[in-house]
């Protein structure tokens, strides 16, 4: 899968899926005044983000501060550390080094460069501890997982940053999972016991399902089992095995790093561990929306490929999923139409498709099997819009439209 794509559409959420990064008490920040209010509140811009705080000290509207956050919640309070350089005058990495006393680091610059660029806050804690880990990866790999890190509001932790590392592996998840079951072969070959949990894991990629085990009728049913079997509802902490979770992969590799003796095999299955926890993290709740992403291994006829879901919705008060409005993402890599994106917005059961795709004359081809589509969408109460094929390209350089929140009403996760 590109994963340059795969990057562009991820980040193209609605305004109503972002999730805002927070403020953490006792955190030094950067800002600055753009407004001020009776009874020592502001309007203040810090990393992008424009709040109201309370200030208990004298400032300037229109001027840049170094603040500690004193509290957070409904009434964040800032208490103002000193006056930096004035609107007029640029802020570039040089003078956050001098201000924040940070080492003067190649690390540390491009950190601080990248975050002034992005808008995102600038924060000493966090700067030293993401200057540490991008000694342990590419620099523009490791810079995007900080980014998606303060984008999505997820823990500043290495583990974090580690799975952010891993979702940007170019190499496609079956091979990953392929190449780690050859190395698990070759780890027990010489095992006298043969049980515990490298045994089982083995056995478990060994035995990956393919699409012609299921009949057309239980596809929803299999896609439901993929994710099952991924064990993404494992919360990642090292217990025992149970007959509930013994057939899932994140618990079979939680317990397989305790008990494998090769340093390079245990890389390999942290690596997977940290790509399925990247999954995780990029499904989450925000109120009554949801986004939930998954991807899996699937082989189709001969042909291995990875199936990436990205969905987007929200759920009703009594927490069912309405199939009237969401939005699914597919990705997949096929033998003959190489890599595929298929973008399905449903609003009010009218269903809109679009096929990102450079294969020539392919929207002609599909224009054939269009009435045999809209047919069985209509057998499910659905109609068909429009179906049409988009570029690489182009997709990569507009934004996705968003589904308005105000026309929700839920939604159901249904392939």
């Amino acid at each position: 899968m590109n994963v340059q794509l795969l990057q562009t559409l991820l980040e193209q959420l609605p305004p109503s899926l972002k999730k805002e990064w927070s403020l953490r008490n006792g955190q030094t920040v950067y800002g600055k005044v753009e407004k001020l209010f009776p009874n020592d509140m502001a309007l203040v811009q810090i990393g992008g983000r424009s709040l109201v705080a309370e200030l208990k000290a004298p400032v300037t509207s229109g001027e840049h501060y170094w603040f500690q956050v004193v509290a957070t919640g409904e009434n964040i309070q800032l208490k103002m550390i000193e006056r930096s350089f004035n609107a007029n005058q640029p802020l570039d990495e040089t003078k956050l080094i001098e201000q924040l006393r940070l080492p003067n680091s190649k690390h540390v610059r491009e950190l601080l460069k990248f975050l002034i660029k992005e808008s995102l806050p600038i924060v000493k804690e966090d700067v030293l501890k993401a200057a540490e880990w991008l000694k342990t990866a590419d620099l523009k790999t490791g810079l995007q997982a900080i980014r998606w890190m303060y984008t999505n509001n997820l823990p500043f932790t290495n583990d974090v940053f580690q799975a952010m590392i891993a979702f940007q592996n170019e190499k496609p998840f079956h091979e990953q999972l392929n190449q780690l079951q050859s190395s698990l072969a070759k780890a027990i070959a010489n095992m006298p016991e043969k049980e515990g949990a490298l045994f089982q894991l083995h056995s478990f990629l060994r035995d990956w399902p393919s699409v012609s085990d299921f009949s057309p009728s239980e596809l929803a049913k299999m896609f439901k089992k993929m994710i099952q079997w991924l064990g993404l509802q494992h919360e990642a902490k090292s217990e025992p095995l149970t007959d509930e979770t013994k057939e899932q992969l994140k618990s079979l590799l939680i317990k397989a790093l305790q008990e494998c003796p090769e340093q390079e095999t245990k890389k390999e299955m942290a690596n997977v561990l940290h790509r399925l926890t990247a999954q995780q993290l990029f499904s989450h709740d925000q109120g009554p929306i949801q986004q939930i992403f998954t991807q899996f291994p699937l082989l189709l006829g001969k042909h291995w490929t990875d199936v990436t879901i990205q969905w987007r919705g929200k759920k009703e008060k009594n927490g069912k999923l309405d199939t009237d409005y969401c939005r699914i993402l597919f990705y997949l890599t096929l033998e003959t139409l190489k890599e595929t994106v298929i973008d399905v917005q449903i609003q009010q059961r009218i269903v809109q498709i679009s096929i990102v795709n450079d294969t020539p004359n392919l929207q002609q081809a599909i224009s054939s099997f269009q009435p045999l589509l809209k047919k069985n969408l209509a057998d499910h109460h659905y109609t068909l819009s429009s179906i049409k094929v988009i570029p690489t390209a182009k997709k990569q350089n507009e934004r996705l439209a968003p589904i308005e929140p105000s026309s929700y009403k839920g939604v159901d996760y249904r392939v």
